[in-house]
């Protein structure tokens, strides 16, 4: 019937990670999830115009999402911080918790009108 994947190999099909030179070292940072990426569309927080993606950075909470975002390089599919740590998070440099929040936008697939070009120049 074809070359499917299997239930398995769709939920356990890996996240793009990026290493961020942040708090005084590397960490390792994934791409934002699925239901990260909707709960921006659901409130708000992105918008589409001309084909990309557009973030209003002022309705982020940029503590929570390096939360979700900073995860383990030895296995990525885990968080390095744990919810209680948000508190220490929040008294850490704005500029070392937005440049691995960005980094983790910049690596996310948004989707938008350069897949559909190159998916129809395919095609031709």
């Amino acid at each position: 019937m074809g070359n499917y994947l299997s239930r398995e190999s769709v939920l356990s099909a890996g996240i793009e990670t990026i290493e961020v030179d942040a708090f005084g070292g590397k960490v390792m940072v994934s791409e934002l999830d699925a239901a990260e990426v909707q709960n921006f569309l659901s409130g708000g927080m992105i918008s589409y115009e001309g084909g990309e993606a557009n973030f209003d950075l002022t309705k982020l909470d940029f503590c929570k999402l390096a939360l979700a975002v900073i995860v383990d390089p030895e296995d990525p599919t885990k968080r390095l911080l744990k919810p209680a740590d948000i508190i220490r998070l929040r008294r850490q440099s704005f500029g070392d918790v937005q440049a691995c929040v960005m980094a983790a936008i910049e690596i996310t697939d948004m989707g938008g009108e350069d897949e559909e070009e190159e998916g129809e120049e395919t095609k031709n």
